[in-house]
């Protein structure tokens, strides 16, 4: 038989398990009610912070999805002006609400200088196109392309107060502009753009200019922009507003060229 001092010792043992398991659970209980609450807090932060994220990704998405987006914005470009026409040639763009981007030469801006000035004045962009447009002039010598920009860019500055450093060369830069050439504009801070759609004013001098424009425009539709090619010439004046109409009512959105821009040409140089 036990004593009753053991006796009193198991009990006070039981006893003090018992105590020892009690808080035990209830500091588990405790633990999982933090733990919970954590959750729940942790759970509402990131809520917090999805929400954030798909606020500003739809904002990011909601411009990325607008007209570039879609293939619907379109640069219009203009060589060899300013002219007569240029004059009647802004009065539709503003008309119609659209941009452009002149690439003149010298020669023509030095006889035209308030026209240059409106070119400007309107909001549209002004580049360089050179100073002779002779082949065998320009793409002479290492030297002669820079010095031709440089020449025009002066008259620009002199008429409107732009310096413009947008430059598009003669009859486009390849196969003719070579990589020394290049390479000396580009010490000089020229942008050399070129063009992805082709009007062929030059030669077609009736609607079908503007015909093969939209064909050009709607087979490379699944494109970001275009970069069309124009002359400043009474036969674009003629015939280009048929072109406008179709770009206002096809939801295309026209652009003028900036120096931010990475310009676009033909080749790698």
């Amino acid at each position: 038989m036990m004593c009753p001092l053991a006796i009193l010792l198991f009990l006070v043992i039981i006893d003090s398990e018992k105590i020892m398991s009690t808080s035990s659970k209830e500091s588990e209980e405790v633990n999982n009610e933090v733990l919970e609450a954590d959750l729940e807090g942790e759970q509402g932060s990131l809520e917090d912070v999805e929400e954030e994220q798909g606020n500003n990704g739809s904002e990011e998405v909601e411009e990325s999805t607008g007209a570039e987006e879609e293939g619907k914005v379109v640069y219009l470009t203009f060589d060899d002006g300013p002219t007569p026409a240029t004059g009647k040639l802004l009065t539709l763009l503003n008309d119609y609400e659209m941009k452009g981007t002149f690439f003149t030469l010298a020669p023509n801006v030095n006889q035209y200088p308030d026209t240059t000035k409106r070119i400007v004045d309107e909001g549209h962009a002004i580049g360089l196109h050179g100073e002779t447009h002779q082949l065998e002039n320009f793409y002479g010598t290492a030297q002669s392309p820079v010095n031709e920009m440089v020449e025009n860019q002066q008259a620009v500055a002199t008429a409107t107060g732009v310096k413009t450093h947008l430059i598009r060369t003669p009859y486009g830069s390849h196969p003719h502009l070579t990589h020394e050439q290049y390479k000396i504009l580009q010490e000089h801070g020229f942008k050399l753009w070129d063009w992805q759609v082709d009007s062929n004013d030059w030669k077609l001098r009736d609607q079908r200019l503007v015909s093969t424009t939209i064909e050009q425009l709607e087979k490379r539709a699944h494109e970001s922009s275009h970069v069309l090619l124009f002359h400043d010439s009474e036969i674009t004046v003629t015939h280009i507003e048929e072109l406008l109409v179709y770009l206002r009512d096809n939801g295309y959105e026209t652009r003028i060229l900036t120096e931010e821009m990475a310009p676009f040409h033909f080749v790698h140089y």
